[in-house]
């Protein structure tokens, strides 16, 4: 998996657990609200694993915003790839 795909599942996953949460409070219950947290836990892993350099490999986690044109790290082109 690249780091495009990595950020997109992690912004998926997090829209997703969001409205998990949200049915979870409505509803009251509380095997609805623990299933959100465990998508949050497994997105959250999954991005500090694939969100990274294809070039260097470095995590790109510390730049904020939308995903960088140039490595922070090496300086080298991030191109999208599918």
């Amino acid at each position: 998996m690249n780091y495009h795909k990595s950020r997109t599942m992690l912004l998926l996953g997090v829209g997703i657990c969001l409205f998990i949460l949200f049915v979870g409070i409505i509803t009251a219950k509380n095997w609805i609200i623990v299933v959100g947290a465990i998508i949050v836990i497994v997105e959250a892993i999954q991005f500090s694993i694939f969100y990274r350099c294809p070039h260097c490999g470095k995590s790109l986690t510390c730049v904020s915003g939308p995903v960088p044109e140039h490595c922070p790290h090496c300086g080298k082109e991030l191109k999208y790839i599918l």
